[in-house]
């Protein structure tokens, strides 16, 4: 997900699966553990509760305030933006390029890092620092990560809460959108240059789950360069644009003259969707759900509360 905003913003996509591979081998007597993050690392803990936390992406920023631990935040990487309060945080340099030597500085007891953070990751490991990797790849592995950041901070109760209310929340709408015939989705997340998602995006996934078809999910990558050929060839049900709101960019590929005679366009079915909602996979990935399902399935989302 994360590899979204390296890509475009200068730093700015069943229970018992992954997450139980998680758990950390029981406590040392000195209350020291280890476990295994997201890219099958082995990361050692001193301590089983954790309180100097630092972020080095958005999405990690808000799992960790979903788990109520802003207070041991210490600081963040620039676009952690949400909620408000992370905006007050100290920041640590951009998505890209976290200052290493100022995180040192910071003696945190865990750093929270994405999978494009591979030389920041070595960097800490190298000084002694502890580093977790936790970049989710479709929404059952968000529920995955959640639990997965409440065992490294001692915080599984809380951890269990969210993701039983966010997995009954995706299981709603499994339900509610699994009878609905499937729309063609095409979903530009950028325009110059002209981009959209593969079948390894994690929005791909969240295409998946409300009831759609991502019609360039045949091609085996996450994000991808299109053009005007290709996209009439492929001519969606529905077209998306991801609004860009944290950079005050709209994008207007779908405004295009040569976009005009596109189904999609003729029908009325474009739509803009925030980015913060749909490009972090956290939590707030299950409200972009919820938005991406009400446009997919509008008839059948009606009931849904808002």
């Amino acid at each position: 997900m994360n590899r979204l905003y390296a890509l475009f913003f200068i730093g700015c996509l069943s229970l018992s699966g992954l997450v139980f591979s998680f758990w950390s081998e029981p406590a040392q007597p000195t209350g020291s553990r280890t476990l295994v993050d997201f890219a099958g690392r082995t990361v050692h803990l001193k301590s089983e509760q954790p309180k100097r936390i630092i972020s080095l992406s958005p999405s990690n920023t808000e799992i960790l305030y979903a788990l109520e631990l802003g207070d041991r935040l210490m600081a963040v990487s620039e676009y952690s933006d949400y909620p408000p309060e992370a905006k007050q945080k100290p920041r640590i340099g951009g998505f890209q390029s976290p200052d290493i030597e100022q995180i040192i500085s910071l003696h945190p007891d865990i750093v929270f890092a994405g999978s494009l953070h591979t030389r920041a990751v070595a960097a800490l490991t190298a000084a002694g620092v502890p580093v977790a990797v936790v970049e989710p790849k479709t929404m059952q592995e968000v529920l995955d990560a959640v639990k997965l950041v409440g065992v490294i901070t001692g915080e599984q109760d809380v951890s269990e809460r969210v993701t039983v209310n966010l997995a009954a929340q995706l299981q709603t709408i499994r339900d509610l959108v699994s009878k609905q015939p499937k729309q063609r989705v095409f979903l530009e997340v950028w325009d110059e240059p002209f981009m959209t998602i593969g079948a390894k995006s994690y929005l791909s996934d969240i295409v998946a789950q409300a009831g759609g078809i991502n019609v360039a999910g045949d091609k085996p990558t996450d994000y991808m360069t299109s053009d005007f050929e290709y996209l009439y060839s492929l001519d969606p049900d529905i077209y998306i644009a991801v609004n860009h709101i944290g950079l005050g960019r709209t994008l207007k590929m779908s405004n295009h003259p040569w976009m005009q005679n596109l189904r999609a366009v003729k029908t009325g079915q474009v739509h803009y969707v925030p980015d913060d909602i749909l490009s972090r996979p956290g939590p707030r990935s299950f409200e972009g759900l919820v938005v991406l399902a009400k446009i997919l399935h509008p008839e059948i989302m009606k009931s849904w509360a808002n």
